[in-house]
């Protein structure tokens, strides 16, 4: 039993370090984009991403291999969001635009 609860301490602090880091530099760039963007990060302090805690780097953060990802302060993000990145959250909502003719409008 001991060994269980040390387990579970050991989990809790480890998830814990993992967050605040995320916090961290989430937290980073509010700062510094106030002062750049201050609109954008007024209209996410408006939306429903900031009511859910959903921050900046949940939906910046690039992939590996996506092709708009660039290094930011030490950070690989993208300012182009695709719905890709939506749909970890947004499944049903991703898979109805693109069936919509609004996902190939770059193409019409």
């Amino acid at each position: 039993m001991r060994k269980v609860r040390l387990s579970l301490v050991f989990i809790a602090i480890v998830l814990s370090i993992v967050s605040f880091q995320a916090y961290a530099q989430d937290e980073n760039c509010v700062v510094c984009h106030e002062s750049v963007t201050p609109g954008i990060v007024e209209q996410w302090k408006l939306s429903e991403h900031w009511d859910n805690g959903v921050t900046c780097s949940t939906c910046h953060t690039a992939d590996s291999e996506d092709p708009s990802g660039f290094d930011h302060a030490g950070t690989t993000v993208t300012s182009v969001v695709s719905p890709n990145y939506c749909s970890d959250c947004h499944e049903a909502e991703v898979e109805e635009y693109t069936a919509s003719k609004h996902a190939w409008t770059a193409f019409i």
